[in-house]
């Protein structure tokens, strides 16, 4: 069984919210083709957490995601 625990899910989380950019993250779509469909970034991911699951990778992606863009957003 893939085990992803919660300290490697936030180095996974802290490396993402760094790596975004409004070039590579701009919007959901370039989000997924450029980490979500990346085979060779999933490669380096499988590298740097061989026990986590696709899964498990694939949802700390979402939510880091979600995350910087919601620190993008203007105050009202």
């Amino acid at each position: 069984m893939a085990v992803f625990d919660e300290q490697s899910r936030q180095r996974l989380f802290d490396y993402l919210q760094q790596s975004f950019d409004d070039d590579n993250a701009a919007d959901l779509e370039t989000f997924a083709r450029n980490f979500l469909h990346n085979g060779a970034l999933w490669d380096r991911l499988a590298d740097l957490f061989p026990t986590a699951s696709a899964s498990a990778m694939r949802t700390a992606m979402t939510e880091a995601f979600a995350e910087w863009q919601k620190g993008r957003q203007p105050l009202h």
